[in-house]
């Protein structure tokens, strides 16, 4: 078994008595929108994205899943017994503990201190998540992709996304994050290049970004 120090103690040892790990290699999905949920996933090494489509295609990044983190939906489904509402993807080379179901199952009903483990991390992405729909229904497009920007510019000050995955991280429609970045870049705040964009104006990006009044 492949060291599971990441986890909590009461899932790691669930997961050392029933459960495996897998490597999954980048870019491949880990399930879809519409699968029965078979196992309780931890993630040990690498990145999951968790993303939900609209039926015209149209991507928003929920959360992404970290070196020992859970997925809270598979949490969900396992509970309630429903078919994944959403698809997950690895942005890297992935490392992944599963416990399946039936152990699960098992171990949740009998076991408080794996109960309260699975709850506590179940408790902390919900309030991810909270935070992520109150940013959607409350704050300004415009003030969302500023401080994107700021927040994920590298030394060089460039961030390295294509404006179709910058509007998938923000929940937004395609079109309407080009055309800010297309009028910050007449405004010399930005300047936008194939696959990436350069921040030139950090201080003005600073101001677009702080909540309305």
């Amino acid at each position: 078994m492949n060291d599971l120090s990441l986890l909590p103690a009461p899932i790691a040892e669930q997961v050392q008595q029933a459960g495996q790990t897998v490597m999954v290699p980048a870019e491949t999905p880990v399930f879809h929108m519409g699968d029965e949920c078979n196992a309780f996933i931890m993630v040990l090494s690498g990145q999951v994205r968790v993303q939900q489509l609209s039926e015209a295609g149209r991507e928003l990044i929920l959360y992404r899943i970290h070196a020992g983190e859970s997925c809270v939906i598979t949490t969900a489904c396992l509970l309630s017994s429903e078919p994944y509402p959403v698809e997950a993807i690895t942005e890297e080379e992935t490392r992944a503990a599963l416990l399946p179901r039936p152990a699960f199952e098992a171990a949740f009903a009998s076991d408080p201190a794996f109960r309260q483990s699975v709850f506590a991390t179940y408790g902390h992405r919900m309030a991810q998540m909270m935070s992520l729909l109150a940013e959607l229904a409350f704050e300004r497009l415009e003030a969302r992709l500023a401080r994107h920007l700021l927040c994920h510019a590298g030394q060089d000050d460039r961030v390295n996304l294509t404006q179709a995955r910058l509007a998938a991280e923000l929940g937004a429609a395609r079109e309407a994050v080009n055309r800010r970045l297309n009028s910050w870049q007449k405004q010399g705040l930005v300047n936008l290049g194939r696959g990436h964009i350069e921040l030139c104006d950090k201080p003005g990006l600073a101001s677009l970004a702080r909540p309305a009044v």
